[in-house]
């Protein structure tokens, strides 16, 4: 061989080749493997389980086991601090779903008042023995007329009113 490549050399060249095509081959198989159990396939494998919605638990904040009427997503439900009295308070916060502020605010004050809350001057509810409800209905601004989700309810309650006498209901326990 009269270039000065040896036998030798081939052979390191082709053992090199053929380790490359293995890696590549692997590497193919490893990322075939991964895009099958990504979660990006809709195989429901390595998906969350999702939080109940604290309106359908058992622990029932709002007052005397009263139900929202129209269509609803809890987005959040968290602590807010202490009232004047030193109770805890929690915010739950609610998506409304194809109704308009007006309907969303009839219904809570019907929901309130039929368990026997007397309104406020703060857009409120009181009931001794439970506490103050307040009550926040915003709109989304804007929206185009086949909007599904049309506004915020958030509702500042009493943790401690939060309960059923089933363990983990209130906020106070949980932050125990």
């Amino acid at each position: 061989m009269a270039s000065g490549v040896t036998t030798t050399h081939l052979r390191t060249a082709s053992a090199g080749v053929v380790a490359g095509v293995v890696i590549m081959v692997g590497l193919v198989v490893v990322i075939g493997a991964a895009a099958l159990t990504s979660d990006a396939a809709p195989t429901g494998i390595n998906r969350p389980a999702l939080t109940p919605d604290p309106l359908a638990g058992p622990c029932w904040p709002l007052p005397t086991e009263r139900r929202l009427g129209f269509p609803y997503q809890v987005r959040g439900d968290e602590p807010a601090g202490r009232d004047a009295s030193g109770d805890r308070r929690r915010v739950l916060t609610i998506q409304y779903d194809q109704v308009d502020a007006g309907e969303v605010r009839e219904d809570v004050d019907d929901l309130l008042t039929s368990a026997g809350f007397v309104a406020t001057a703060d857009h409120g509810f009181t009931l001794p023995g439970y506490g103050t409800v307040l009550v926040d209905v915003t709109p989304f601004p804007d929206l185009a007329a086949d909007s599904i989700v049309r506004g915020v309810l958030e509702l500042d309650l009493p943790s401690r009113a939060a309960r059923k006498e089933a363990r983990g209901c209130t906020l106070d326990e949980l932050a125990s």
